[in-house]
């Protein structure tokens, strides 16, 4: 027999669920609105995981607590590229509308907030490329094709086109290879005059900057017969990695090196630039290289080292991975290999923990922080790292050190893994003093005094320079030309005699005749004497490079008989007391 409940209960049991239903809706929904107006719950849950964007209103959410972090924008950005979840709502963000509404007033100020100038160099520019990637990969992505669009068509605001013109010239300078979809935009005649048209100053800029980009890779094709000699060998200078590689470091043939009239003779304007910065670029790393592999085959054994030597070796053994340091602004760095020295650092031995604090903190030389070092598995080279400079970790005789190259790290950590013996070469080279340097002529946007550097020979010189229009300027130059022991007394109006030798007329006349001149010579040879001859008009300004303290004299006192100004010479380098 089947009992039925009664009416009365079931229907009260019924409103009593639903009464409890409402109100856990309304908790819910309460809860929710709480956290939408705390902007770093949003971030956090973003970065997690728990908030997804699918939709605009959450993607204006997401992006709205990302801004609202502006203040520390490295770390954001830190923190976006540590975590999947970071990146894969902000590619979702940028791709939930395409509506030139959306871009104006959503992304615009997400994409200006990016191009915060440290940005570009944090972890050598990693973070921000990661950044771009998410942003506009695939090819097909929705974002950036309405982006091309609404740029090319003019629809958005000239914001907007600023932040277009930004990120395609990152597009093509961030890395040696380029998509071919965005090269097709980069040619793209209508976007060249919507750019080059554009009322903001900066979006013209960055317009020329992408022409004459675009220009040059496009030039920058290997031939047929190039043979490349060993792993890091390219016709395309910016596909080299500016860290050596071990085939580099172990090879005897010589580098591949431009001669001046390889690019002065080139009549085509992009290729004559292009291969300037190849030159300057192959020659700075030449130098590079060689300091390397001078380090390298000078290092010591592990049994011989000595202290405060400029290049040591150690045994050491695998201890983990390190992504935190308290040292660093941020608190965080890529993740680095942690190698426990087996014998311990030779400075350190005879000291106790707090005495190698003091020690690692005083001397700010030791181990430096992204120099250079090699590792080597059972005696044989595997890799050429970079040290990250973790003071704790250096009081327990544990060294980080970071893989620079991608391609091959996974066949270095095998070799590693399944090595017996495991040592480090501490090389002492300052990586961090060259690299970046060879990666901003990869990767060049513009060449001040492009016209001195680059017309030399050629039909179209650069224009004489302006201080040539004064009439007593002009006869002096023709005074020094025709007549080799020409006095300066008078035409300057010095105390005493001064005659030139030819060399020393030679750069007075170029430095008259030309906007920018270079004198060099040994020291003791008139070079300040020259320059500051050359300079009567006060608006003029002086570079002098200064390698030793006797040069800080030599300006001061070339002062003496001439009216130029102090504050219009300034010294460049460093000067070594």
């Amino acid at each position: 027999m089947i009992r039925r409940k009664p009416v009365f209960a079931s229907a009260l049991g019924k409103n009593f669920i639903r009464c409890l239903s409402d109100r856990r809706i309304k908790q819910i929904q309460r809860d929710h609105r709480k956290r939408s107006r705390d902007p770093s719950s949003v971030f956090e849950g973003a970065l997690t995981g728990k908030l997804r964007v699918d939709s605009r209103m959450s993607a204006q959410v997401f992006l709205s607590a990302t801004l609202s972090r502006r203040d520390n924008p490295i770390s954001v950005v830190e923190e976006l590229v540590a975590s999947q979840h970071g990146l894969e709502n902000l590619h979702l963000a940028f791709n939930q509308d395409t509506g030139a509404d959306y871009i104006d007033k959503t992304l615009q100020p997400v994409l200006s907030w990016l191009q915060y100038p440290a940005l570009k160099s944090a972890s050598n520019g990693l973070y921000l490329s990661r950044i771009i990637q998410a942003l506009v990969e695939p090819p097909t992505s929705k974002f950036w094709n309405a982006l091309y669009e609404n740029v090319k068509y003019e629809i958005v605001s000239e914001q907007s086109m600023q932040c277009f013109a930004w990120l395609l010239l990152r597009l093509l300078t961030q890395s040696p290879k380029v998509r071919p979809s965005d090269m097709v935009i980069a040619k793209d005649t209508l976007l060249r005059r919507v750019l080059a048209d554009s009322s903001d100053p900066t979006t013209c800029d960055l317009g020329q900057t992408i022409r004459r980009v675009c220009d040059e890779r496009e030039s920058g094709k290997a031939p047929r017969s190039f043979q490349a000699q060993h792993d890091n060998d390219f016709y395309d200078f910016r596909e080299i990695s500016t860290i050596p590689t071990i085939q580099e470091l172990l090879t005897d043939d010589m580098s591949r090196l431009l001669r001046s009239v390889e690019f002065y003779d080139e009549t085509s304007v992009p290729k004559r630039r292009r291969k300037y910065f190849e030159s300057q670029y192959r020659l700075y790393r030449q130098d590079f290289l060689e300091e390397v592999k001078e380090a390298y085959h000078k290092a010591p054994s592990a049994e011989e080292n000595q202290p405060d030597a400029s290049t040591m070796t150690y045994k050491v053994e695998l201890a983990g991975l390190s992504c935190e340091d308290a040292s660093k602004k941020h608190g965080q760095h890529p993740w680095a290999l942690k190698l426990k020295c087996l014998g311990g650092l030779t400075e350190l031995q005879d000291l106790n923990h707090e005495e190698r604090q003091k020690y690692i903190a005083e001397e700010t030389d030791f181990i430096l922080d992204q120099s250079l070092a090699v590792l080597r598995a059972d005696g044989k080279p595997i890799a050429i790292v970079k040290v990250v400079r973790e003071a704790a970790l250096l009081a327990n005789s544990i060294i980080c050190i970071q893989i620079p190259n991608r391609k091959s790290t996974q066949e270095e950590l095998f070799s590693m893994f399944n090595a017996s013996t495991l040592e480090i070469v501490l090389l002492g080279v300052a990586g961090f003093a060259h690299e970046p340097v060879l990666n901003r002529l990869q990767k060049p946007t513009e060449l001040p005094f492009e016209e001195e550097l680059l017309h030399k020979g050629v039909h179209n010189r650069p224009k004489d320079s302006a201080t040539l229009e004064n009439e007593g300027i002009r006869n002096i130059v023709q005074k020094l030309a025709s007549k080799s022991d020409f006095d300066l007394q008078e035409a300057l109006g010095l105390r005493e005699a001064v005659i030139l030798d030819p060399s020393q007329t030679a750069s007075l006349i170029a430095s008259l005749k030309q906007r920018v001149g270079l004198v060099q010579g040994p020291p003791g040879t008139g070079k300040c004497d020259a320059l500051f001859f050359s300079y009567e008009n006060e608006d003029g300004q002086i570079a002098v490079h200064r390698t030793h303290y006797d040069a800080e004299i030599s300006i001061d006192q070339a002062f003496d008989g001439v009216t130029i100004k102090r504050h219009n010479v300034f010294g460049i380098g460093a000067i070594d007391h």
